[in-house]
């Protein structure tokens, strides 16, 4: 058996620049781009830890986030404004997973299939997210 090496090119090309498209993620549902909500959960301080290892012992908790705060993210690769770097950095694979329609995290996805509890990587103020399909 052959392979006609053309079209095989043809259709990898075309699948390729269907994946590098803009919105290529779409909703089963009606088309539209698949959207995560990103929502502030809890915001923790461990000054005993900020004490004995940080530079500033009294930093105290995130100084971006705040508990009821709210994001949509639509990618992994672009960080809404107003977002921590640092934590975006952490949870992005997450949001992979949710954008990509993946329902293995090893227990720490909602009932429903459409959420995850996650964290930033911050070990002296953690700040805990839900992220969820919109």
């Amino acid at each position: 058996m052959s392979i006609d090496r053309r079209r095989f090119l043809k259709i990898a090309g075309l699948a390729a620049l269907a994946g590098a498209a803009p919105g290529a993620l779409k909703a089963s549902t009606g088309g539209a781009a698949r959207r995560c909500r990103i929502t502030v959960l809890r915001c923790h301080c461990f000054s005993d830890l900020q004490s004995a290892w940080l530079d500033e012992p009294e930093s105290g908790s995130c100084p971006m986030l705040r508990v009821g705060d709210t994001f949509e993210a639509v990618s992994s690769r672009d960080c809404p404004r107003g977002f921590c770097e640092k934590a975006w950095h952490a949870i992005a694979p997450e949001i992979d997973r949710l954008l990509g329609g993946d329902s293995e995290c090893g227990g720490c996805r909602a009932a429903s299939g459409r959420g995850a509890i996650t964290c930033c990587g911050d070990g002296t103020r953690p700040v805990i997210f839900h992220v969820e399909l919109v």
